[in-house]
């Protein structure tokens, strides 16, 4: 059987159902693609509510040996969103040593901007 006389054989139902199922089987490929991504972006702001100080280590530029803290603290700036993002810039193209320290919840344990325990100060005497 020639590809030619295969393809004068298949009905244009068939090829309108084989691309039905195909276009369905892509709407549910794109939706569990969705899913995971939505899955992997909740596990890491799940993570990221920890109150574990961020550290990023620098490996080469002029800031090599330096350390810098950032302390997280307030509502106005979002600076528990921004200043781990500073801080991973600052090690990965200039070399800084850079923690960043939240405000916390005591009784939860998560990042709140509106308390007033910062634990982990004494990364400020390194």
């Amino acid at each position: 059987m020639t590809i030619t006389s295969l393809i004068l054989s298949v009905s244009p139902s068939d090829i309108l159902i084989e691309m039905l199922s195909w276009l369905a089987f892509l709407q549910r490929w794109s939706v569990l693609s969705q899913l995971l991504v939505l899955a992997v972006v909740a596990c890491s702001f799940s993570t990221a509510t920890a109150a574990e100080p961020v550290v990023y280590e620098g490996k080469s530029g002029p800031g090599v040996g330096k350390h810098i803290v950032f302390l997280a603290g307030d509502h106005e700036y979002r600076s528990e969103e921004t200043l781990p993002a500073l801080a991973r810039i600052l090690a990965k193209h200039h070399g800084y040593r850079c923690t960043v320290l939240f405000t916390v919840n005591p009784e939860t344990g998560n990042i709140d901007p509106s308390a007033n325990n910062l634990p982990g100060t004494e990364a400020l005497a390194t």
